[in-house]
């Protein structure tokens, strides 16, 4: 089958037709075949490029668990804009998909797994949501570069106190995003404030943190095997980390200017970790 460029638009009917580009379809869904559904809201799980008009076919506006993992012969997805509340967006494998667009309808969802996506190079969309009730885990992307989606989006989960050192709450409200050597936009979380758990780590090529200009507040903080990041200076606005932080293996960045960070901190860490930094003196 060849690769697909997929878009699924809101629009006046119901309609699947071949574009100027052979490799281009559009299918339109209709407003007026929309309903709720969130009495007992489907799972949706497409297959392969024929699937993504099924969706609308079904009319739900609500999706309970929403996996693309299993997509195949898509490179391109602009999609599903009528949704307007998504329990959870899931990938554990993925090796088609190169650009994740759409769902720009969605003012509600809970979370977001994707990990093990090999050719995954852009995530937008999402422009309307302000906050994701649950995590945000994106692992293992060796192909990506900038995640756009969530520009709107001011807090992740809420703050919460650990249950049990083994098994933190922390697991269930988290931003999450490692290992994405190529990954140097994080715009999308430029309007972030509040996040209760919020780890970077085996970023290769991230060399500041001025995407993180907004966040304010959290319970955990952590920076790890970040090798191109130069310096903090774009947390200015960060005034409480109420639990733990870990600075680890950032050469670039200077020990001085970590413990002036945390020394202006209005609420400072109970457990702090500064390890392989830089011992560079502070101007």
């Amino acid at each position: 089958m060849t690769r697909h460029t997929y878009a699924l638009l809101a629009s006046l009917a119901l309609l699947v037709t071949g574009c100027t580009d052979p490799n281009t379809v559009a299918a339109e869904c209709s407003p007026g075949q929309l309903q709720d559904c969130s009495e007992n809201p489907p799972d949706y799980e497409p297959r392969s490029a024929e699937d993504i008009p099924l969706l609308c076919e079904e009319g739900c506006t609500h999706v309970a668990f929403f996996n693309l993992g299993g997509l195949s012969d898509v490179t391109e997805l602009d999609s599903f804009n009528h949704l307007t509340r998504l329990g959870e967006l899931f990938y554990l494998s993925q090796y088609d998909l190169k650009v994740l667009d759409g769902f720009s309808s969605v003012e509600r969802l809970g979370g977001i797994a994707f990990e093990n996506g090999t050719t995954l190079e852009a995530f937008r969309g999402f422009d309307r949501l302000e906050r994701i009730d649950g995590r945000v885990e994106i692992k293992s992307h060796p192909e990506l570069r900038a995640i756009t989606a969530f520009q709107n989006v001011r807090e992740i989960g809420e703050l919460v106190e650990p249950l049990d050192e083994r098994l933190p709450t922390e697991q269930r409200f988290r931003l999450e995003i490692s290992s994405a050597n190529k990954l140097t936009d994080l715009s999308g979380f430029s309007s972030l404030e509040v996040v209760n758990f919020l780890a970077l780590r085996h970023l290769g090529a991230l060399t500041s943190m001025d995407d993180f200009g907004s966040l304010r507040e959290t319970k955990t903080f952590v920076l790890q095997d970040l090798a191109s990041l130069e310096s903090i200076e774009g947390l200015a606005a960060m005034e409480h980390i109420h639990q733990a932080a870990r600075f680890l293996d950032l050469p670039n960045v200077k020990r001085c200017e970590i413990e002036a960070f945390i020394d202006g901190l209005e609420t400072q860490p109970i457990d702090l970790m500064i390890e392989r930094v830089s011992e560079d003196p502070c101007d």
